[in-house]
């Protein structure tokens, strides 16, 4: 009798041993073939315009997919692969038979139902600040399939593409704007609209990129019927607002040197346009709205680019296809990082990658780029860090025949900067800590990069704690400002969000 009991007691135990391997240590799933015809697929058996499929993400989920997101940006496969899971979606790491590039794809598993979208990550991308939305792909027919096969031609980082029809659902959304699109004449958009929710896992991701990526541009493709007086394409910002760089008119023009038969309408030039896409709730957090669902776009960050294309001539197959992502990669070619700190470790561009950034210490950075890395006055790579550039490390083509390996070692940040509170309302108060005796610049910045405020100017500051209160005046209107300092060491970068 003791030996049986033994005997149960171990095979109990073998039981829940390989019971927890198998929760713990999920596979993950691999595949190969044609990127473009995978995704292809899944949005030709995605739901359409009726059947309520769409089912709303939770708070709790809408977390969830945050932590897996961010560690796939990370390349945290595993990490991300667990939690992906729990939300019945898989990642899969696809190799593209055509370019041999390797994708992670988030994609709902069979017999998932949520139905929240696909998101493919290009782990070695050659436009690291590029993301291309679809947010309507069976309603503005083939911009899904376009969308996949721009980020496969240009190298962009990120594709992102909706899991229904826009009208699918039967539940309406809570944010502003109407349309009559689903055949029941003017009416407010459906929750499954995911340019006109920001509770989405659609939304929610543009949310994250925004806020993690350096620099981000966000391409979202549309459709529509042309008429015999419209142009070819109606490019807006989702604002008539005029950007600090114009890069609509940049893509117009380099789509009419393509194709000189397009025609093409910009919104900040010609706000009587139809299709501005003023009520798109991405455009609106990307243009600094307090509220991507009620308020209108405060500003203009250039950031957004809202396509509308006609078919025939740019939507209709991959010659169309072709016509934009070659104009892309014109307007896209050179990233400039700025003064910022570098979170991720890759970066690239096509042509030229600058950058007056700190590279937190314990990162490695790797710096690529087609022509020209260009190393701009600020730039400094904290103690522990490591810096690569890589020369000819984002040409399709061309073979990686130059590699500059740099290390840079300075002494260690000694000065710190805080605000509270944020978001504020009508005044921020700056706590700067300075840690040893140093110059030191203090510089508020709009949304867009222009100069509000030069609150310190390279004065000289003992080791000690100062502080400094910003009020109503220092900020033109509620939206996202960002406050710099700058010493002979470093540079730091705080974000501010005023709110009504």
């Amino acid at each position: 009798m003791f030996k049986t009991l033994i005997m149960t007691n171990l095979r109990n135990f073998s039981i829940f041993f390989l019971f927890f391997v198998c929760q713990n240590l999920i596979a993950q799933t691999t595949m190969s073939g044609d990127i473009v015809n995978h995704l292809g697929q899944i949005i030709d058996d995605m739901p359409g315009d009726t059947g309520d499929d769409y089912a709303a993400p939770t708070n709790p989920q809408l977390a969830n997919w945050e932590t897996c997101l961010v560690n796939l940006l990370q390349k945290k496969y595993a990490e991300c692969e667990v939690i992906a899971n729990q939300l019945n979606y898989d990642l899969i790491r696809f190799t593209d038979n055509g370019n041999n590039q390797v994708y992670y794809i988030l994609q709902s598993q069979p017999l998932g139902s949520n139905y929240w979208g696909t998101y493919v990550f290009n782990p070695t991308a050659c436009q690291s600040n590029l993301i291309i939305q679809a947010p309507h792909p069976r309603n503005d027919s083939n911009t899904g399939d376009q969308g996949i096969f721009i980020l496969k031609e240009i190298g962009a980082l990120f594709f992102m593409v909706a899991g229904t029809h826009r009208c699918n659902s039967d539940i309406f959304s809570a944010c502003s704007g109407t349309t009559s699109t689903c055949d029941n004449g003017a009416e407010k958009f459906r929750e499954s609209d995911m340019a006109h929710t920001d509770e989405s896992i659609f939304h929610k991701t543009t949310a994250i990129l925004l806020d993690t990526l350096i620099q981000p541009f966000f391409i979202q493709l549309h459709g529509f019927s042309k008429g015999t007086d419209d142009p070819s394409l109606i490019l807006s910002n989702s604002t008539t607002i005029a950007p600090p760089i114009d890069y609509l008119s940049k893509l117009g023009n380099a789509l009419v040197a393509i194709d000189p038969t397009l025609t093409f309408e910009v919104a900040h030039l010609n706000p009587s346009i139809k299709l501005k896409g003023t009520t798109n709730t991405q455009g609106r957090l990307i243009n600094g709205s307090s509220n991507a669902c009620f308020i209108a776009s405060p500003t203009n960050t250039g950031r957004f680019l809202h396509i509308e294309q006609e078919r025939p001539k740019l939507r209709a197959d991959a010659i169309g296809w072709q016509k934009m992502a070659d104009a892309l990669k014109v307007t896209f070619r050179n990233l400039n990082l700025g003064t910022n700190s570098l979170i991720l470790n890759d970066y690239s561009a096509l042509d030229t990658l600058s950058a007056a950034s700190v590279i937190e210490s314990g990162m490695t950075s790797i710096f690529k780029a087609g022509k020209l890395v260009q190393i701009l006055s600020g730039f400094h790579s904290k103690f522990g860090s490591t810096f690569v550039a890589k020369i000819d490390g984002c040409l399709p083509l061309s073979p990686l025949n130059r590699r500059i390996p740099l290390m840079v070692q300075t002494r260690p940040n000694v000065s710190s900067l805080k605000v509270a509170p944020n978001p504020f309302i009508r005044s921020v108060i700056i706590d700067l800590a300075v840690g040893e005796s140093q110059s030191i610049s203090l510089k508020l910045y709009s949304a867009t990069g222009m100069l509000l405020n030069n609150i310190v100017v390279n004065k000289h500051l003992d080791k000690g704690n100062y502080k400094y209160n910003l009020v109503g005046q220092d900020f033109v209107e509620t939206g996202v400002y960002f406050l710099e300092m700058e010493t002979s060491t470093t540079t730091i970068t705080q974000k501010l969000i005023r709110i009504d």
